[in-house]
């Protein structure tokens, strides 16, 4: 096997969707958006001996005071017969490995940081292990998703819901919502003042405006974003109660940001928004709707534990991937471990 770095777009994308519906972070458009704020991206494509395209890794140069490192975001993403082959498999990311290991040492990074989106088990863990791959101390992309099947009808969608949240949903028409979305870029900036007042009053680390802007400009593009906003009427006059940002890909559909805000009647809006999206992906015929992280059951005091009581309430099933993990360089790894460590402890991830 080799490496070598993709150039088509629609190779790359076309790859990605025939491998994986987990992920939209190895799509070509989420490296586009890193490139276009600065950053250098690699599309990197794994060939067997006819040149046949068997793996692929979108690598982003992650730069920080603290030193840069390479990432690869909920990948690498291999053909079936590698990805559950353990010899394979581990004999494709040591191919990898020694080509990121070159790219780093000439981008002089301290270390390699893979997100898989393999399943979590001892057979995947001891795969990196055998390719002197440790444990990250803190996670950089979604180690554990909550994913709803679409394919079952609107009403057996609606059984497999916790009672609390189908009751809400029956009663939809009563709260006098009106739900509309838009892929319209002119629509960010209603999208975004209700992001920031959310990350503002829950206390929370959000992604920067500059970010989230070109992640929809570069998705919305290739038509794989839209805003979706739940609206109420108060004193005549028009108030957002629910946004979020959805990202499609292949099969699949994601709740990537999402923002809220409560108002005197207390209306479950963001219940509403989300039961209009998944109702609206089921009829353009997407088969996954995604609700991205979540937090695990046995860890009460976690930032996340509201939200995945929420997300979890919709019905559907729990994917935990493999743990990320670091291929260390330099010792100067070491001060981001600790670092990273102590940011871990404090936000009780």
């Amino acid at each position: 096997m080799s490496i070598e770095e993709i150039t088509s777009k629609d190779q790359w994308n076309s790859f990605v969707v025939s491998v994986t519906d987990d992920t939209f972070h190895q799509a070509w458009e989420w490296g586009e958006t890193y490139k276009n704020k600065g950053s250098m991206v690699w599309y990197l494509g794994l060939l067997d001996e006819n040149r046949n395209l068997v793996g692929a890794s979108l690598t982003i140069k992650v730069t920080a005071k603290r030193g840069s490192f390479l990432l690869v975001p909920h990948g690498p993403l291999f053909i079936n017969s590698i990805r559950n082959n353990e010899k394979e498999l581990a004999a494709a990311l040591k191919v990898l490995t020694t080509h990121l290991i070159e790219l780093a040492k000439k981008e002089h990074c301290t270390f390699i940081r893979i997100a898989p989106t393999l399943k979590r088990n001892e057979e995947n863990a001891q795969v990196f292990r055998s390719n002197d791959y440790k444990k990250a101390p803190i996670f950089v992309q979604s180690e554990l998703s909550w994913r709803l099947n679409l394919e079952p009808s609107e009403e057996e969608l609606l059984s497999g819901m916790r009672k609390s949240t189908r009751y809400i949903l029956k009663r939809a028409d009563s709260y006098g919502l009106t739900i509309t979305s838009s892929a319209n870029h002119d629509d960010f900036e209603r999208f975004y003042d209700l992001y920031k007042e959310t990350v503002k009053n829950q206390e929370f680390v959000g992604q920067g405006k500059g970010f989230i802007e070109e992640e929809f400009r570069t998705f919305s593009a290739s038509g794989n974003a839209r805003l979706y906003f739940a609206q109420s009427q108060q004193d005549g006059k028009a108030i957002d109660l629910a946004t979020a940002m959805i990202i499609t890909q292949g099969s699949s559909g994601f709740y990537h940001y999402g923002a809220s805000r409560k108002d005197d009647k207390n209306t479950p809006a963001p219940h509403l928004l989300q039961w209009h999206i998944i109702k609206d992906l089921k009829a353009r015929g997407f088969s996954y709707y995604n609700f991205w992280g979540i937090s695990e059951e046995d860890k009460p005091n976690h930032p996340w534990r509201g939200l995945s009581i929420f997300k979890r309430g919709f019905g559907g099933e729990e994917l935990a991937y493999l743990k990320t993990q670091d291929y260390i360089l330099s010792p100067l790894y070491w001060l981001n471990w600790v670092v990273e460590t102590a940011r871990r402890i404090k936000r009780n991830y």
